[in-house]
């Protein structure tokens, strides 16, 4: 079945923190920097931090992103998407980042490919300028086909697959790479120092 983002949960951002809520530690508060970090598995450098009472008033007042929840980079850095993972508190700045939440009926790891797919075609309609801003409106229009939650586990393994394969050949071919790039300067020093 075809339906729209808006049809399928909710699309919407954080509350707003304020510079003057910022504590030395407590509850981590990520920026489009750590979602990028989290996104592609990186270790994340958490900066900036709330309080515990101010985490559990928004908590109480409004929720917070839980596992499966999708949060995705939406101004200047777009289409970093990561999907949350286990139950560690921390909360996200309000505007930069996009939070998908109650999508009951899909896979978040279907629902990232997804994702992935339609920034890459806004990306391209942009004539390969990176997009500047990606508004909820237009996110909550876009229309995707959805199989059942048996071909979207498939799909999410099939696609998972594909991408560790290239990271793999990526990998070798950059040792690769830095093999030849070594070797040019041994011949290029053996040439020069009158060795060969």
């Amino acid at each position: 079945m075809e339906k729209s983002l808006a049809e399928l949960g909710t699309i919407t951002s954080s509350k707003r923190i304020f510079k003057s809520e910022y504590v030395k530690s407590g509850v981590p508060f990520y920026r489009t920097k750590e979602i990028k970090e989290l996104a592609n598995d990186r270790e994340i450098t958490t900066e900036l931090f709330i309080s515990e009472d101010r985490y559990k008033e928004i908590e109480t007042c409004f929720g917070v992103p839980k596992e499966g929840d999708i949060l995705l980079t939406a101004i200047g850095t777009i289409g970093e998407i990561w999907v949350v993972e286990g139950d560690s508190d921390f909360y996200f700045k309000d505007g930069n980042v996009l939070w998908l939440k109650e999508f009951n009926s899909v896979n978040p790891h279907f629902l990232k490919y997804v994702l992935l797919s339609f920034v890459e075609s806004l990306n391209k309609m942009s004539h390969g300028a990176a997009y500047s801003a990606l508004p909820i409106q237009r996110l909550n229009a876009h229309r995707v086909f959805l199989p059942s939650q048996a071909e979207q586990g498939q799909i999410v393994s099939a696609l998972d697959a594909l991408r560790e394969e290239t990271q793999r050949l990526e990998s070798l071919y950059q040792r690769k790479l830095a093999a030849l790039d070594d070797l040019k300067k041994s011949l290029l020093h053996q040439a020069f120092s009158g060795a060969l």
